[in-house]
């Protein structure tokens, strides 16, 4: 849709203590985002369209506005704080 500003997906469980994590940076920094749940009790995790974006099938996973795909918390937050640096 023109002139939509795309968000940054967010794919896991929102009780999962590593999706907490990044939720919590995405919250302090303001950075726009919707959640992606994947249901790792049936299995989500290891169906082809998701190991099409994270091939270990874990979660989370980071998809940015520009298609870049990032997992592990850790990195995920890392990320984040280098490409959108607070003002």
């Amino acid at each position: 849709m023109a002139g939509k500003k795309s968000l940054i997906k967010l794919y896991g469980m929102k009780m999962s203590t590593c999706t907490r994590r990044v939720r919590c940076v995405l919250e302090e920094m303001s950075l726009p985002y919707e959640i992606i749940p994947i249901d790792l009790s049936k299995g989500e995790h290891k169906q082809p369209a998701y190991l099409a974006l994270q091939p270990f099938g874990q979660i989370p996973l980071l998809e940015d506005t520009d298609g870049a795909k990032i997992f592990e918390s850790r990195a995920i937050i890392r990320y984040l704080v280098k490409k959108y640096p607070s003002e």
